[in-house]
């Protein structure tokens, strides 16, 4: 008996399941596979051809999924493909809103690294395992949209369900052409911090085609290692100046060195900030002449960038007037957190006090009102629950805090639209007149 997915498969594709013509059919259509169920739900389903055959030819046991925040890759159930027997053929679905984006890859193992296999370790933890387990991750050959890479930097493919946000500014590198940036526009420094003694990379580019001495909105780009190299995000920024989404402006990015490094210096540290502000953005100004206007001048992250964003926002108004936070990781030190998802949340370390919350109580009685973009995801408990919070608690403050859920994990394939949004929102003051 066939099972509903298996049916389906056959319905769409072909009865002769498996075959070099079936594939050839599956290949025209691209993956993962898309039915509408109704209403705004819809059914995903993920294929994946096994290189060495059916199962008495392949040395493959199992094939893991890793949907960003959809599957649960620390249980000892996490999600895995399923044969069609007597074919190459592994399969696997789930329902989701049919406005979904996400990341996803394949983990195809032997016998030798399923959990627990001799050589793997018994006693190795489902997380050890994992990261062990990601080294074997592939993206989906079948998906026709440029793949991307993870922030664990493992290798992935993009899923976008029809009724999906647009997120035009990126149309060319979905297909499967990433322009590269405009180098004479492009300026690499190290910045080699007296206060923070570490250097780093600092990525300035300016868009729009306007001459230099003009006094430019400015944004300034946590974790810019990532926009700069693993998600280049230029090529989308110029997209979007051109289509008057944006105006021409000074984007400054900041490389966060290692994950050590950014958990101690995104995690609400004047040190940080005070280096920023005193040390590298005078730098900025003699490379890149940009406005000193508050109002024109953004701080952006995603996850602890995001809180680092809006620190930076309340702790210093005067110049970062307009904060754009993604997935902020608001549950640090834990007070947003509600109790029946604080065993959720990570270990904090012992700070007793919320930094963010104080602020926020303080800004009240301040003069300076920021202008703040906030989204999290819908598959992203704990951040949905502590942004929500962190949205109220700014409008209760006197903040013009916008904020919006996206259907979608902690995924920079989400994040990516949402900054172009983000900034499109908070500089919309700023844009050329029509002619």
């Amino acid at each position: 008996m066939t099972t509903p997915c298996e049916q389906l498969l056959e319905a769409r594709f072909g009865q002769d399941v498996g075959s070099d013509r079936w594939w050839r059919r599956v290949a025209i259509e691209g993956c993962p596979i898309v039915q509408a169920i109704g209403g705004d739900r819809a059914r995903v389903l993920f294929l994946w051809r096994d290189p060495e055959g059916d199962a008495t030819a392949s040395r493959t046991r199992c094939v893991y999924i890793d949907i960003c925040s959809v599957t649960d890759h620390q249980s000892n159930e996490s999600a895995s493909l399923e044969r069609i027997a007597g074919t190459d053929v592994w399969h696997w679905s789930f329902e989701v809103e049919a406005e979904w984006r996400g990341s996803y890859c394949f983990i195809p193992l032997d016998e030798d690294h399923l959990l627990g296999a001799h050589g793997v370790g018994r006693e190795t933890t489902p997380k050890e395992w994992w990261r062990s387990a990601l080294k074997f991750a592939q993206t989906d050959p079948l998906n026709p949209n440029l793949g991307h890479v993870g922030l664990r930097g493992q290798p992935l493919s993009a899923a976008h369900l029809p009724q999906a946000p647009l997120q035009t500014a990126w149309r060319d590198v979905d297909r499967n052409s990433r322009p590269a940036a405009e180098q004479s526009r492009l300026h690499r420094m190290e910045w080699n911090s007296a206060r923070l003694r570490n250097s780093r990379r600092v990525w300035i580019y300016r868009t729009g085609a306007t001459p230099k001495e003009r006094k430019l909105p400015l944004v300034v780009l946590l974790d810019g290692q990532y926009w700069a190299e693993a998600m280049p995000v230029f090529s989308a920024l110029d997209h979007a100046t051109h289509a008057d989404l944006l105006p021409p402006s000074v984007y400054v990015l900041i490389d966060s060195l290692n994950a050590d490094m950014r958990s101690r210096e995104l995690a609400c540290d004047e040190a940080f900030l005070e280096a920023v502000q005193r040390e590298l953005l005078p730098i900025v100004a003699g490379l890149a002449p940009y406005g000193h206007d508050p109002s024109k001048t953004v701080i952006a992250g995603q996850s602890f960038g995001g809180l680092a964003a809006l620190f930076a926002g309340l702790r210093s108004p005067e110049c970062f007037g307009c904060v754009l936070s993604q997935s902020g990781s608001f549950w640090w030190p834990g007070s947003y957190v509600r109790e029946e998802v604080r065993p959720h949340v990570p270990d904090t370390r012992g700070h007793a006090r919320d930094v963010v919350a104080d602020l926020i109580e303080s800004s009240k009685s301040g003069v300076s009102r920021l202008r703040v973009f906030l989204e999290a995801g819908s598959f992203e408990k704990v951040i949905r629950v502590a942004s929500d919070r962190v949205h109220r608690t700014l409008i209760d403050a006197g903040h013009d805090a916008h904020y919006r859920v996206y259907s979608g994990g902690h995924d920079p394939l989400c994040w990516r639209g949402g900054l172009i949004d983000g900034l499109s929102l908070l500089l919309a003051d700023h844009r050329a007149a029509p002619a």
